[in-house]
């Protein structure tokens, strides 16, 4: 279990987490974030399923304090420390390809604090760049493991790029409010064979950002929906 130092387990749910650990030999627990200390109860969960098979569904929550896992899981995977954002993405899914056998709960067993001075609240111009790059270099080392991987493991993978490239595009526009820089971006993973993203059914919102962001009246959209 990784725990950021100003955040804490919140014991009542987790135990259900370690209940889970402890009968079902999972290879993989996923479970809910709260920011408020005061959660209710839960004692229900799902699985087991791989972490191919949720991977291919659902979204994949990056953060890496929402599991607990086992360490055999690892196999040499460490956090790349050179990036001070979206080392969580890199780690997270290349962890979930490797679980065979995850749980799923709706417990809420982590308090996430959340204060303006956390790295994710910067927003000085030398910020907002590492944290675009960062998370740029972290989708092209993904999708340079494509290419390692069983058929099944690539789709898996490729829906996480995929997501991953649409939160990018977003956060370049809510981050910059600048058209021009979207265009480069979009012209940088075209590139790389990342752009238009792929047109998928994954959820709703991906559906509708695809096809806005493939035109550049659709990108003007996209950066006046940040501007509100």
């Amino acid at each position: 279990q990784l725990i950021d130092g100003d955040d804490y387990l919140l014991q009542p749910t987790y135990e259900h987490c370690l209940d889970l650990a402890r009968y079902h030999q999972p290879d993989l627990v996923l479970f809910q974030l709260s920011t408020s200390p005061k959660v209710p109860l839960a004692d229900d969960y799902e699985g087991p399923c791989t972490g191919v098979e949720y991977m291919q569904t659902h979204n994949l929550r990056g953060t890496a304090c929402g599991y607990l896992f086992s360490k055999h899981l690892l196999h040499g995977l460490r956090f790349t420390t050179m990036r001070h954002y979206a080392e969580d993405e890199e780690f997270t899914a290349q962890l979930m390809l490797n679980a065979k056998r995850l749980f799923v709960t709706p417990a809420k067993s982590y308090f996430y604090r959340q204060h303006k001075l956390s790295i994710m609240h910067r927003k000085g111009k030398r910020d907002v760049i590492q944290r675009l790059e960062n998370t740029e270099s972290v989708i092209f080392y993904l999708q340079s493991r494509l290419q390692t991987l069983p058929q099944s493991k690539q789709v898996a993978l490729q829906r996480r790029i995929a997501q991953l490239t649409m939160d990018y595009l977003y956060n370049t526009a809510r981050l910059t409010h600048c058209l021009s820089k979207l265009d480069e971006t979009c012209e940088r993973l075209h590139k790389h064979g990342l752009f238009p993203l792929p047109n998928k059914d994954y959820t709703s919102k991906y559906r509708l950002f695809q096809q806005l962001s493939k035109h550049r009246w659709g990108r003007r959209i996209i950066i006046a929906t940040t501007l509100i």
